[in-house]
């Protein structure tokens, strides 16, 4: 995390907690350009000078969250990707896949304004990239495992391209607020046809 300061106390792990925590809802509330740190400080009930106690600025408060994120994801596909998922049909593993990454990006603060709608400038741009990074390497080891005949420059790129298109038009699924689940569909029926033109003849299908 891009902390200005280690906190020695839980005290001053709260308080991170606590601006972390208020950023991501006024991220969602009002989008990444309208908040300042002001606005942070406020909801988190601290002072201004405390919260650049340990960040620099707004940017590092997103950067941190980020990071945070792109933990969890990692986390969260690990876990996803088991014997199972890998011998199941292309569709069913969408599915699995795709579901519970939909519901991580709506039940999440502060992801759809910092991933899906945020400006790429600065250290935040080199932190959306790491996430953008774990989708894609995530796709690409699935594909490599489910289709040991890939070569591994098309199972990453079909891995980048599939997490671009999953960020599109997830983007469009939720600009209204709640998920069109028919946008969700439209998405999984894309993925399967891109799959499917690489891996058919390889699987034999």
């Amino acid at each position: 995390m891009s902390l200005r300061r280690i906190p020695k106390q839980a005290r001053g792990e709260r308080r991170i907690e606590a601006i972390l925590a208020a950023a991501a809802q006024l991220f969602d509330e009002l989008g990444y350009d309208a908040v300042t740190t002001i606005l942070i400080a406020q909801r988190a009930k601290t002072t201004v000078g405390s919260l650049y106690d340990f960040f620099s600025n707004k940017e590092a408060i997103a950067q941190a969250l980020i990071e945070g994120f792109s933990q969890d994801v990692t986390t969260l596909l690990d876990a996803l990707v088991t014997e199972s998922l890998i011998n199941m049909p292309v569709e069913h593993a969408l599915d699995l896949m795709v579901n519970p990454l939909v519901a991580f990006i709506n039940t999440r603060p502060g992801f759809r304004a910092l991933y899906l709608k945020a400006p790429h400038i600065g250290q935040l741009s080199a932190a959306q990239a790491q996430l953008e990074q774990v989708f894609s390497q995530r796709i690409a080891m699935l594909l490599r495992l489910r289709y040991a005949s890939l070569p591994t420059e098309d199972a990453e790129r079909i891995g980048r391209v599939g997490i671009v298109t999953t960020k599109a038009l997830t983007s469009l699924a939720v600009e209204r607020g709640d998920i069109d689940q028919q946008i969700i569909v439209d998405l999984k029926i894309m993925l399967l046809a891109y799959i499917n033109h690489f891996t058919q003849p390889i699987a034999g299908l």
